[in-house]
């Protein structure tokens, strides 16, 4: 058999920039959010906002479905909860 798995494996440039924002950018941000949560909400945040718009300049468009805002959705729910945290008086 040719191809096999090392061949799915294998990113042209745009897909890897793509990839490196989404989900790995956003899989960082969680790891981040575990001990500064507003910081890793942020690069949640960040890195889905960039692979939205570098999908829509250099890709084919806007990813299609839910799928990628239903993932990153942990990382707003962080930025939500550090701010909200930030005004509580003490």
């Amino acid at each position: 058999m040719s191809g096999g798995a090392g061949r799915m494996l294998r990113f042209t440039t745009s897909e890897a920039v793509a990839f490196l924002f989404f989900p790995v950018g956003v899989v960082v941000g969680f790891v981040v959010a575990w001990r500064r949560e507003l910081a890793g909400g942020l690069v949640t945040v960040g890195s889905l906002t960039l692979f939205y718009l570098y999908q829509f300049v250099w890709g084919s468009g806007r990813p299609l479905g839910p799928y990628f805002l239903l993932f990153a959705a942990p990382g707003f729910l962080h930025l939500a909860n550090a701010l909200l945290v930030a005004r509580k008086p003490k």
